[in-house]
């Protein structure tokens, strides 16, 4: 097994509950990434080693516009990805995402073949999906390395070294870019804020939690989102690091959240199951829901006042917004894989892929989940 440094002190116990969970760092990851859309396509996992794009429209059925790496092109032959697990980013006419063992790929939309590979320049496996901003891109490694490139060719940004900044704990957090600052979280439980024009910490200290941190997100200006797999939430002043509130969960947080800036409500599932509603104001609880379900990995979304919340039974749950999550209908699951990527909203329904390389259209209007027969590239 191939463990991140960051663990590598850790009771062995932890290390196995971790690695079973997440399928991180064993010999066949497993991967998990969420569908994301432009106004034409959209584009997603076919397969945990392949992604692929395919027209964007409500039908039931469609067809396969490209594959990446396509086994029909020789070019493609040594593309190894093994998983790819950060969501895929659009920005431009073209597609930025990490592999597992395969490095980061910029594509470009229209075929899916590669503008340019980054992958002997990065030390270590790659967990954390890519953050674009401007004109750059970051992400890290298992091996505790933050890099940030031109997104245009992969050269390292002004102010940045070409080995990235070492952080000796591993990256699994996706980074986040606002404006000038680059936030990172380290599965030794540090976050840490730095100036994207040359690498400097902007906060006077860290932020530490007790318990590793495998994902960040920027709700508000004023609110970073930091889920601990110690059990807790914690939500920081993203100015200089402070702690603005510490909520803690039933079980492990290792998902983002779906924000209701309408009720400034912060929703998200833990590791038992239960799914909750967090005032990023107050950061208490505003209300809670046991929902008799598996692992909540995967990011909810939501849809027209509706919360549609995936497990890893798996089970896509239906929540009522307008009366506290009240639960309107489930739909359980069968042969169609685990669901641990995160949800999409778009168009008026939510899309989920799960890890058999399923995509699924979730309505919101009568609660029903629909496979999308996929023809064409396989």
């Amino acid at each position: 097994m191939n463990y991140p440094r960051a663990l590598a002190a850790a009771p062995l116990f932890l290390l196995f509950a971790l690695f079973a969970a997440s399928c991180v760092g064993t010999e066949n990851p497993q991967g998990w990434a969420a569908p994301v859309f432009d106004a034409n396509s959209v584009y997603f996992l076919q397969a945990k080693d392949r992604l692929a794009a395919a027209p964007a429209s409500n039908e039931a059925n469609t067809t396969i516009t490209w594959s990446f790496p396509d086994k029909n092109n020789t070019a493609d032959k040594d593309v190894k990805l093994q998983a790819v697990y950060g969501d895929p980013v659009i920005s431009g006419d073209r597609l930025y995402f990490s592999s597992y063992s395969g490095g980061v790929f910029a594509l470009n939309k229209a075929d899916g073949r590669p503008a340019w590979r980054m992958k002997d320049e990065i030390q270590g496996n790659l967990v954390s999906g890519v953050a674009v901003s401007g004109d750059l891109l970051a992400f890290g490694t298992t091996e505790g390395r933050l890099y940030v490139v031109n997104k245009s060719d992969k050269s390292p940004a002004k102010g940045w070294p070409a080995a990235g900044i070492d952080y000796s704990s591993g990256i699994w957090a996706t980074p986040v870019i606002k404006g000038d600052t680059v936030y990172v979280a380290t599965m030794g439980g540090e976050v840490h804020a730095l100036d994207l024009a040359n690498a400097s910490e902007r906060w006077a200290k860290p932020f530490r939690a007790s318990g590793a941190v495998a994902a960040l997100s920027l709700l508000t200006d004023d609110a970073l989102f930091v889920p601990g797999l110690n059990k807790h939430v914690y939500l920081l002043n993203p100015a200089d690091g402070a702690v603005k509130s510490d909520f803690r969960a039933d079980d492990w947080v290792w998902t983002l959240p779906a924000f209701d800036k309408d009720r400034n409500l912060a929703y998200f599932g833990d590791f038992s199951g239960k799914l909750y509603a967090l005032d990023i104001t107050t950061g208490k609880e505003a209300w809670s829901s046991a929902l008799d379900s598996a692992r909540i990995k995967s990011a909810p979304a939501i849809v027209n006042n509706v919360l549609v919340v995936g497990d890893r039974k798996p089970v896509v749950h239906f929540l009522d917004l307008k009366d506290n999550g009240k639960r309107l209908n489930q739909v359980p699951l069968t042969s169609l894989g685990s669901i641990q990527a995160g949800i999409t909203a778009h168009d008026g329904a939510a899309y989920i892929t799960t890890t058999s390389g399923k995509l699924l259209r979730a309505d919101a209007t009568n609660y029903s989940v629909t496979e999308i027969t996929m023809g064409g590239r396989q």
